[in-house]
Parts: C-alpha cells; sequence; structure tokens
C-alpha cells in the first residue's frame, strides 16, 4: 500500500484520498458522479482518485446502478478483504481476540484468560501466540496489515504502551515486542475511546457529529466525539470520566482519590450497596453476600427483586447526575451506553433519564438522546479495527497532538468558572488577610493603617497568648490519644463480621452528621453539674462529679469528651478501611503460631494500619488548632479564659471588638503553628508509621 507524502499538494491530495474511501465505506457502493457530489471534489479529481485505489486493490466495481436516463452508472465498493486487521481487547480477567477485515466484519474470534500475575513480557507473548493461532486459521490469506489494542487506563499511542491502568494493576506495559514480531503497527487506546470511535467509523450515529460514549462495568469510562473526532487531550488522557470526584471526602477509590464517580456508579457500587442491605436485613432474594457476583445481582433484578432493582436504580441516578455534568458541559446530541453495565437494564436507564432530564438545556433545547448500544462486546473489537485503518489512510492535513488557538481558547472558558472560584474565594481572601495583618482597622474607623508587623509583636507579647496557646496543646494532649485510642478500638470492633454490624457502624456514624451547635449544647446539658446525665451517673456509683463547664480545670476535659464523641465515628470509619485493606493471610499465619487476641492486634493490626493511624493524626491535630464551635456554644472562652483558644480569638477580635487587623494577625499566627506541627508530624512518621513496601 501507498505511503503518506510530504509536501502541501500531495497532503491535499492524500486528504482527499482518505475522504474519498471514508465515504465509500461507511455509505457504498454509490457512483462516482455520487461521491463526487457528496464530496465536493470534482469528477475528474474523483476518477483519478478511483483508478489509484483501484490499482491497490482497495476499492473494486460491483456492477451497474439504477439509471434515470442514460448509460447506467458503474457502482464502487470499497473492498475490505484486500487486507486483515487483529483486533484486542485487554479485561480485568480476560482478553478477547478477533480477525477482521478492513471493514470491521469479524470473521474469527477467540478469548484466553489473563493471569492476573502476568508480566509485560508473558502478556506480549500471550498476545503473540493467540494472534498466531488466529491468523493460521485465515483461509484466505489475507495480509495483516495492524493490530488494534483496546485497554482501560492511560495510554501512549505514539510508543505502543500503556502507561497506567488502575484497574489492572498495569504501570508501563510495552507492546513493541508483538510489534517487532508480526513487522505491523501496534495501535493501543484507551477502551472507552475505542468505544466511542466504533460509533462513528460503524456509522451508528450518522447525524451526531458530537456525542458521548460511555461505557459502564467494572468500572465508567468516556469517550469524547466533537465533530466526528475522538478528542483524546493533550496527552492522550482525556475521558477519566469515572474519577471525577463527586463526592467530599467520599468512598476511597484505588486511583488514590476519594469519592470518584467511579465509586458510585461501577459494577463496585452495587455489589457493595447489596452486601450493605444484606447486613442490614432488607428482604431480598440474594444468598450469601460473600460470594456475590454482578450478574446476581442483575439476575435477581430481572426476577423481580425489589432490593436488586432499587440498587442497581440507584446506580444509574448516581451516573445520571455524572452524565448531567457531562451534558452542561458539552451539549452533546446524543449519548451512546455501553459495556457490561447496562444489563441494569430499564431499572439503570429510570435512574439515569430521570437526572438527565434536569440538565441545563432541557427546557430550551431537544433532549439529549440516550442510546444503548446493541453490538454488544464486538463493539470494542470493531473499535480497534477503526484504530488501524484510521492510522492506515488517516488524513496527514491533521497534525497528532497541539492546540490550535481555538481549542485552547475552548479549554480555557471551560477552566474559566473554576478559576474565578480559586481567585474570589481563595487567592483574593488570603491575600486580603495577609494585608490586613500589617494594618490597623477597626472596620468603622476608616481606611486600614499599616503599620508592618505590629500586631504580631503585640499578640506575642500580650498576656492571654501564653494562656490561647496553652489551651490549645492542652486539647490537643487530651484529645488527640483519646480519638486515637476510641477510633482504632471502634474500628477494630465494627471490622468483625456479626449480626447488625452494619446498623452498628450507621450509628456511630450518626453523632459525625449532627450540627454541632446541635451536638454541644447536648452535651452542655450532660455536663451540666447540677441536672446532667454525667454527674447524675457518677453519682449512682457514688462518686461526687466535678463543676465540669464551671471549672477552670474541667472545661477544657467536658469539651474534649464532647469532640471525642462527635468526631469517633468519622475517624473510626477511616481506620476501618485501613483494616480492611489488610490481608487475611498475616492473621491466619499468626494464629497457626498460636498468636492470641492481642498478639495480633499489637504485631500485626497496628503496625499495618500505622499509615491510616498517622493520616487520622494529621487531620486531628490539623482540627483541633481550628478549635471553635464547641467552645463558643458551650463556655464562651471561659471560665476564667481557661478554654481560650485561637479561632475563638479570631472570631472575638474580629467580629465583637472590631480589631480585623489583630484578628488576622492571630490568624497567620494559627498558620504558622499549624503548618510547623504538620511538618513535626511528617519527620517523625519515619519513626512508627509501617509501609508494606
Amino acid at each position: 500500500m501507498r505511503q503518506l507524502r510530504g509536501g502541501n499538494r500531495k497532503r491535499i491530495k492524500e486528504h482527499n484520498r482518505i475522504l474519498v474511501i471514508n465515504h465509500l465505506r461507511l455509505h457504498g457502493p454509490m457512483s462516482r458522479a455520487d461521491l463526487a457530489r457528496y464530496t465536493e471534489l470534482g469528477l475528474s479529481t474523483i476518477t483519478y482518485i478511483i483508478d489509484e485505489l483501484m490499482d491497490d486493490g482497495l476499492v473494486v466495481e460491483t456492477g451497474a446502478g439504477e439509471s434515470s436516463g442514460g448509460r447506467k452508472p458503474t457502482m464502487l465498493e470499497f473492498n475490505g478483504s484486500v487486507a486483515a486487521v487483529v483486533g484486542i481487547k485487554i479485561e480485568p480477567t480476560r482478553i478477547l481476540f478477533s480477525r477482521m477485515n478492513l471493514l470491521g466484519k469479524i470473521q474469527q474470534k477467540a478469548a484466553a484468560e489473563l493471569p492476573p500475575e502476568a508480566d509485560s513480557a508473558a502478556l506480549n507473548q500471550l498476545l503473540i501466540d493467540n494472534i498466531s493461532g488466529l491468523l493460521e486459521g485465515d483461509v484466505n490469506s489475507a495480509p495483516l496489515v495492524g493490530i488494534g489494542i483496546a485497554v482501560s487506563g492511560l495510554v501512549d499511542q505514539a510508543h505502543g504502551k500503556v502507561l497506567y491502568s488502575p484497574i489492572l494493576a498495569w504501570d508501563e506495559f510495552d507492546f513493541t515486542p508483538v510489534s517487532r514480531h508480526f513487522d505491523v503497527p501496534v495501535i493501543v487506546e484507551n477502551d472507552a475511546n475505542t468505544f466511542a470511535l466504533a460509533q462513528v467509523w460503524t456509522g451508528m450515529v450518522p447525524h451526531h457529529s458530537s456525542f458521548l460514549g460511555v461505557t459502564v462495568g467494572v468500572g465508567v469510562g468516556l469517550g469524547i466525539v466533537i465533530d466526528g473526532q475522538v478528542f483524546r487531550g493533550e496527552h492522550g488522557g482525556a475521558g477519566e470520566f469515572g474519577h471525577l470526584v463527586i463526592q467530599h471526602e467520599g468512598a476511597p477509590c484505588y486511583c488514590g482519590q476519594r469519592g470518584c464517580l467511579e465509586m458510585y456508579a461501577s459494577d463496585h457500587f452495587a455489589l457493595s450497596e447489596v452486601k450493605r442491605h444484606i447486613a442490614l436485613g432488607v428482604p431480598t432474594i440474594l444468598g450469601d453476600s460473600d460470594s456475590l457476583t454482578i450478574n446476581d445481582v442483575y439476575e435477581a433484578a430481572e426476577q423481580g427483586d425489589r432490593c436488586a432493582q432499587s440498587i442497581i436504580y440507584k446506580q444509574g441516578q448516581n451516573l445520571g447526575i455524572g452524565l448531567k455534568n457531562l451534558v452542561n458541559l458539552f451539549n452533546p446530541a446524543a449519548i451512546i451506553l455501553g459495556g457490561e453495565g447496562i444489563r441494569g437494564g430499564k431499572h439503570l436507564l429510570r435512574g439515569i433519564e430521570l437526572e438527565l432530564a434536569t440538565n441545563f438545556f432541557a427546557k430550551k433545547q431537544q433532549p439529549v438522546q440516550l442510546k444503548v448500544c446493541s453490538t454488544g462486546e464486538d463493539v470494542w473489537l470493531i473499535g480497534t479495527c477503526a484504530l488501524v485503518v484510521n492510522q492506515i489512510y488517516r488524513a496527514p492535513i491533521f497534525k497528532p497532538g497541539g492546540l490550535g488557538m481555538n481549542r485552547r481558547l475552548t479549554i480555557f472558558f471551560f477552566l474559566l468558572p473554576s478559576l474565578v472560584g480559586l481567585l474570589l474565594f481563595s487567592i483574593i481572601p488570603i491575600g486580603t488577610s495577609l494585608y490586613l495583618s500589617l494594618t490597623e482597622w477597626d472596620v468603622i474607623g476608616g481606611a486600614p493603617k499599616f503599620h508592618w508587623l505590629k500586631n504580631f509583636r503585640d499578640i506575642i507579647q500580650n498576656e492571654e497568648f501564653p494562656r490561647v496557646l496553652g489551651n490549645t496543646l492542652y486539647f490537643i494532649a487530651l484529645y488527640i490519644p483519646l480519638i486515637l485510642g476510641a477510633s482504632l478500638l471502634v474500628a477494630v470492633l465494627l471490622n468483625n463480621k456479626y449480626p447488625g454490624v452494619g446498623l452498628y457502624r450507621t450509628i456511630y456514624y450518626v453523632p459525625v452528621l449532627t450540627s454541632w451547635v446541635a451536638a454541644a449544647l447536648l452535651w452542655k446539658w450532660l455536663l451540666n453539674p447540677r441536672y446532667g446525665a454525667i454527674n447524675a451517673i457518677l453519682g449512682m456509683a457514688g462518686i461526687t462529679g466535678p463543676s465540669w463547664l464551671h471549672s477552670k480545670s474541667w472545661a477544657m476535659p467536658g469539651i474534649v469528651l464532647a469532640s471525642v464523641w462527635k468526631d469517633v465515628g468519622y475517624f473510626a470509619l477511616i481506620i476501618l478501611a485501613g483494616l480492611q485493606g489488610i490481608d487475611t493471610s498475616y492473621y491466619e499465619a499468626a494464629e497457626i503460631d498460636g498468636a492470641n487476641w492481642f498478639k495480633k492486634l499489637t504485631r500485626i493490626t497496628v503496625p499495618l494500619v500505622t499509615p491510616t493511624l498517622f493520616f487520622v493524626t494529621i487531620i486531628s491535630v490539623i482540627n483541633s488548632f481550628q478549635l471553635f464551635p464547641q467552645v463558643m456554644v458551650m463556655t464562651e472562652g471561659g471560665p476564667g479564659g481557661a478554654t481560650q483558644v485561637f479561632v475563638e480569638r479570631i472570631y472575638n477580635y474580629a467580629f465583637r471588638y472590631y480589631k480585623m487587623g489583630y484578628a488576622a494577625s492571630y490568624s497567620w499566627i494559627l498558620f504558622v503553628f499549624i503548618f510547623a506541627a504538620t511538618l513535626i508530624q511528617l519527620q517523625l512518621q519515619k519513626r512508627w508509621v509501617h509501609y508494606e513496601s
């Protein structure tokens, strides 16, 4: 086949050639006159291109067409059988192989198990063996012109590599040995982009030049098609839809973030929700939660199980929220759904449609079309064929990579709302606070008066500053050991499998959802020395309770008790996630050696969960320095200044005494202490935090 050539005139010629090929491939057979009309090329140009393509065997005449009068036209058709393409779809547990002609017609298909421990060399050999098996069965002996591979993750098309695939746990997989073995190009692409490309290439969306191809299953993927072209982004990573964060501090994702859409719209969500419902005793026909598969959930939904149906419906709603944001962002004509997850059927679609109906454009435009790809798993194989054919006959007039000015402006306008928010609500307030800290300003008395570091000097020399710092450190000294110990204990208890454990996990988390004002008022009553429940319980045990919030000695311990009660559910949940990441083989080996529960706790659990405990410690210390609502509601800094802390002082100086400059200086001193405490902890972690690696 002819190679692409340089030079402007030759590039235009090649572009016209590709235009003719693609039109015949998608809309043929047709006559030369029809080609000239649809491509807007001259008839002489069409004739010249067709003659070349016929010499190459890419176009054949198929007979005479219908005539409206005069000589019948000769019909032309793209010859897909002139060469063969191998398409490969790599999934978490298996690999699909296919041999196709240049039209994407599958001639032979096979599957192989993907060994979880396979390294790059073993995987390449597995691919070579299976591709060789496919080619040996090719009775037509059509030459192989390329291999297309669809795989999840971030890929480097230029070098035929997978840079990173969290679902497959791959890092830097190189398919160059396969290319060398068969002496053909190997083109690697993200599977969601391959899915979208298949829709364009096969004409499945003939009336839509801009649409989104969304895949749902083990993960959630996105292929973006703009003006008929798959948009890959600057480095080929566009479309990581599943890792958009939709829940702040939400469920941890394998990508390292928290609250990713994938954790609420993929198979993981459906399975985890079913297991949670089973633990809570929700009626369902589903059996043992430990052996459940996503297929069990779909089958139960098809059989009328309300629990499975409602979970799939909720999964659809979650996905719909993400899709609604995409509609607001891209304003596509259609969304094409594919992947294993569409087995959720009408329940999944109802959830999606409910959210999509409320997108920004719904009132003034035609509703975005939601379509389900009916091709099944073959769609990815067809997409890989498109990868190869598009690469061989790609239009050289378009340079790969690089962004034109229009696209740069488009990206800038997409980012503009976030940049404005960052500027208005973060950068400007921080800069203003720093400026005010160097001034004297009482809000009412006119413009700020600049006097450099006088505020800082006055604060440090003020007799209240040691008390404020001492109270804050006193709170930290009491709170941190208690919250770590209590959270670890609760997490260990909730990590066991016993009836109702899901309910207990919910109960422990309820205080986290409670407003601090409501919680502080509750504890103010509980700690009342005369009629509070705490002293009443102590009295039944023969102990005279202290005055708590009315005593300089007991006010801060009282606030600590309230804080631990409020926060223990949140930190226990984080530690529980860390506990569930510990390999059970450690405990099995310890039991064989005769270790009791205490030794397993101290020698296995605690050391392996120290990274999580370190995170909890960092967050707890930062929160402790910012202690405020419980102090304001329970003691207002009293009695006698015993609970005065940094943020309480900042609030009072700013909004009671109207000393804004003084308050801003206090806030920057607080920042210095938090920053220093964090640096110290980062250094100390080397002595007590243990990572498995």
